[in-house]
């Protein structure tokens, strides 16, 4: 039975089990990001510190040193494999687990920080 949704209140509301299902995976996600985000930002912040990784030069931008994690998207395609498997090492001395061991899996921690 679909929810009248003319005639719901904060009084009469009743969430359903996936309702309640959901709220909770939600939460749980939540803890676990504020969990790991600094575990992922801190050792992709050594690795930046301890390797020179550069941009790839194009027309409107020149070459230069990558620091920021948020910008490793300019790394070249060497430095960017270099980076990758750096982070997947960092990622399992940290005992982070993920679903898959491609090395994107470490960017799905990312994107949740």
């Amino acid at each position: 039975m679909k929810p009248n949704w003319n005639e719901m209140t904060a009084k009469n509301f009743k969430p359903s089990e996936d309702m309640l299902s959901a709220a909770a995976a939600v939460f749980t996600t939540m803890a676990y990001v504020r969990t790991v985000r600094p575990i992922v930002e801190e050792y992709q912040k050594k690795i930046l510190e301890a390797y020179e990784l550069w941009s790839t030069e194009t027309e409107r931008r020149s070459r230069k040193r990558i620091t920021d994690p948020k910008e490793t998207f300019l790394l070249s395609e060497d430095d960017f494999n270099f980076y990758l498997a750096e982070c997947h090492e960092a990622q399992l001395e940290a005992e982070l687990k993920t679903e898959s061991p491609d090395p994107c899996a470490h960017f799905a921690l990312a994107l949740f920080c």
